[in-house]
């Protein structure tokens, strides 16, 4: 899915991958309401086609959508990605010796060392 041209990106750059998401992806997905951020990927999914993710369009494309989709409620709220997601995973935060941090979907903790529990999951 690489461009293939040397003068841009030294080939490297992805035009096919841009022009997917800006035509087909985004007549699927631009202007719409959805629910939540779960709601567009079986559009996405049945836009790749039969043979998997990324099988058609390309991880590239995929991958962008997927962020688009995330950063366009994010900056409508006026708040940043981070707090978005981790609210939605349902962040717990935990006093630890150093401070508050998140408990991550492992049960590892980041950041440490902050002030107040409302900082660990990005809320106000």
């Amino acid at each position: 899915m690489r461009g293939g041209d040397t003068d841009r990106f030294e080939g490297m750059g992805v035009p096919r991958a841009c022009a997917l998401a800006n035509g087909p992806l985004a007549s699927l997905l631009v202007g719409k309401k959805f629910s939540d951020l779960a709601e567009p990927a079986p559009k996405v999914f049945a836009a790749d086609g039969p043979g998997g993710l990324g099988s058609s369009l390309g991880s590239n494309v995929t991958l962008a959508v997927s962020q688009a989709v995330v950063l366009a409620p994010s900056a409508r709220q006026g708040r940043g990605a981070f707090r978005l997601v981790s609210e939605l995973a349902g962040c717990r935060p935990r006093e630890t010796e150093e401070g508050y941090a998140a408990v991550g979907d492992e049960g590892g903790l980041s950041p440490v060392g902050l002030a107040r529990p409302e900082d660990a999951c990005g809320r106000q």
